[in-house]
């Protein structure tokens, strides 16, 4: 992390203490990516209090078929060994056993018939085929043993972004009820709900049809101040949106 990075979050960490719907960040979306920033945060900084608004309600089913189910070894290292999930990778999802193809034999019924090339040991570095739905469950319980709090089956009604000011706004229904919420970071995890991307008018067009995909590149909003998310963090659908620290 930059001294600009680091200096921000110990202004988050030693300013007056919050009161209980007062955030140093909100998270838009509780997703794979809004999860695994939290989790990431709560490990760097651990007195950071964090936000986590979910539109689904958890347990979320399993065997979700979403982007990101097949991991390459990076995205593996991250999971397993940035956020400390190899137990669960181990247990609970499939190791993969590389690439692996099938050549064309007569009218391809009988696979025992066709040609089959790939490595006959598992690789030495490890990825693995995800079940989207396990992985979200486990992580949501995860954040929340990690004092993280985590609101499913929320809906986000507005945001007032007020850089000039010491906090964000975020109104929500929450249990059929509307809730304030307060926080200094914004980030957006919301996926194709692209919230803050669609309330600053950052869309493009595409001359194409995008391929829908589970990593991004991380952007500021033209409101950001400070540094950028700590390095090491996922390339995720994350855009932060940050007020100036307290004097």
């Amino acid at each position: 992390m930059s001294n600009a990075g680091e200096h921000a979050f110990q202004e988050l960490e030693h300013s007056h203490k919050a009161s209980p719907e007062q955030y140093d960040v909100a998270i838009l979306g509780g997703g794979i990516a809004g999860l695994t920033v939290a989790l990431q945060i709560k490990q760097m900084r651990p007195n950071t209090r964090i936000l986590v608004l979910e539109k689904q309600e958890h347990p979320v089913p399993e065997a979700a078929h979403k982007v990101g189910e097949s991991t390459v070894e990076v995205a593996a290292y991250y999971l397993r060994d940035v956020l400390g999930l190899d137990e669960h990778l181990q247990k609970q999802q499939l190791r993969k056993f590389g690439l692996r193809m099938f050549f064309s034999s007569g009218d391809n019924q009988e696979i025992e018939r066709r040609v089959e090339y790939g490595q006959i040991e598992q690789a030495p570095l490890p990825a693995y085929q995800i079940d989207r739905g396990r992985l979200e469950n486990a992580l949501g319980d995860e954040i929340r043993r990690r004092d993280i709090t985590f609101l499913d089956g929320c809906k986000v009604q507005r945001i007032e972004l007020q850089p000039q000011d010491a906090f964000h706004r975020v109104r929500i229904l929450h249990q059929e009820s509307e809730r304030e919420i307060e926080a200094r970071w914004l980030i957006d995890a919301s996926g194709r709900s692209a919230l803050l991307k669609r309330q600053l008018g950052l869309a493009k067009k595409w001359s194409t049809t995008p391929m829908p995909s589970g990593f991004a590149s991380i952007i500021p909003s033209t409101s950001t101040v400070g540094p950028p998310i700590p390095s090491g963090a996922p390339a995720s659908t994350a855009r932060s949106v940050r007020s100036p620290p307290i004097t």
